[in-house]
This record gives C-alpha cells, structure tokens and sequence, in this order.
C-alpha cells in the first residue's frame, strides 16, 4: 500500500502543517506557540506506524495530545472520543470556539439547558460574527 492511501496519512499531513507552516491558517495555535513534531514522528511512515500502535483507534476517535503544551512526540499522544476533545477546547470569546476534531471554529449557545448550534465556520473573525448576531438576550456583545 501506498502511504498516501494510509487512514492516519492525512492526519501526518495537517500535523505538519500546523506545526511547521508559518502560512497556515492555525500554525499561530501550534507552531507559532512552539507546538512541534518530535523527529522520530516527522516521517509519514513513522507517524502513521506509531498510531497504528496506540491503543484505542477506531472510527470517529480523534488523536489527541495529553499534554496540549508539549508537541506531537512519543508517549504524548492518544486516541479520544469526542466529548474528551471537547474539554481541551480552548475558548476564543462568548459563543464561539475552536473545535479541534472538525478543525473549525464552532459557534455555539447554551440555552436553558438547550445547545443551539451555529455552524462551522473557517475564520475567528467569521465566528466572532455569527456568535455576535446570534447572541440570546442574556449576554451582551
């Protein structure tokens, strides 16, 4: 098998690129912030064999960094289900936030107990607006 047709290829791929180019739209959250990947993992081959190895992968589990201040390294990595990536989501102003399975700011509400969801958006500034317009009264933007 070609590596490209590899199920964890992609994620080697976006790994890279939002550890090490300063052009990417969310290298200021990880490469910019010293996120890097360890040497024995920059090989696609390496990184895709090492979460072959991890424990935990199935469909839908996402990878995640145990401790988010240190990089994608052996022995730092897991696979999660979403309501674990959920709590290391890390908050970028009322409503709306970065949501790192889908690799999009979410902007979202909690109504009376209800969650009013928002939509997907690519840019802060395209959340930050949506999350303005759809406000609920209680808050003041």
């Amino acid at each position: 098998m070609n590596i490209t047709e590899h199920k964890h290829y992609r994620r080697w791929h976006n790994v890279r690129q939002r550890c090490e180019n300063p052009n990417h739209a969310f290298y200021k959250d990880y490469g910019g912030r010293g996120i890097t990947v360890a040497e024995e993992l920059k090989s696609s081959r390496d990184f895709c064999e090492y979460l072959d190895s991890l424990p935990g992968w199935a469909p839908g589990m996402t990878l995640d960094r145990i401790d988010n201040d240190r990089g994608y390294e052996v022995g730092n990595l897991r696979w999660v289900c979403n309501s674990v990536q959920q709590g290391n989501k890390r908050s970028y102003g009322k409503g709306y936030y970065w949501n790192k399975r889908d690799e999009k700011f979410q902007v979202q509400w909690n109504v009376k107990g209800e969650r009013r969801n928002h939509g997907y958006y690519k840019t802060e500034a395209e959340a930050r607006e949506v999350a303005r317009q759809t406000c609920p009264g209680k808050y003041r933007y």
